[in-house]
């Protein structure tokens, strides 16, 4: 069970190239239009890391003086570095954006976390994360005759622009 926050956490998941961008675009710009200060976070789950902060820059001197973390913070931007072997779980960040307050939180990825989850699959076999993968509230299939013998709503990609508000519903836990 996930920890209670102020706010609803949803996560978009499923595998490389099955349109969770495409999902969290879709979702982040219908919350936004309905007036909820919506924030997103997205996991990189690729083994090389993010572009790290320019050699030269006060924030990278100040991580090569031994600074576990470091942060650039102007212009309407927030960076953050950690160093290296640092793990940073959901959950610490999610207490950052806790201080933002926001009404929604989507992120993108962290399959194997507790919040509500939307599967995106393109494939038959990419159901099987259904079976596999806690607390999946709906799908979003690519085929129209992809399984649904499976205990949570089945959307097409297709028609999922008439169901934004729904998915949202079904994934809203606070």
């Amino acid at each position: 069970m996930p920890d209670k926050q102020s706010f609803p956490i949803i996560q978009v998941i499923g595998y490389k190239n099955s349109g969770k961008t495409t999902m969290m675009n879709r979702l982040i710009r219908y919350a936004s239009d309905q007036g909820l200060r919506t924030a997103s976070l997205k996991h990189h789950g690729h083994s090389d890391s993010l572009e790290p902060m320019h050699s030269g820059t006060d924030s990278f001197q100040h991580h090569e003086s031994g600074a576990f973390l470091t942060g650039v913070e102007g212009g309407g931007s927030l960076q953050l570095e950690f160093g290296k072997g640092l793990e940073v779980s959901l959950r610490q960040l999610i207490n950052i954006y806790e201080n933002f307050s926001p009404n929604l939180l989507l992120v993108e990825g962290y399959k194997r976390e507790v919040y509500p989850k939307i599967l995106m699959a393109r494939t038959n076999e990419d159901f099987e994360l259904v079976h596999e993968i806690a607390n999946i509230r709906a799908v979003v299939c690519w085929e129209k005759d992809m399984e649904s013998s499976i205990d949570v709503p089945v959307f097409h990609i297709e028609t999922i622009e008439d169901h934004l508000g729904e998915l949202i519903y079904l994934c809203k836990e606070v």
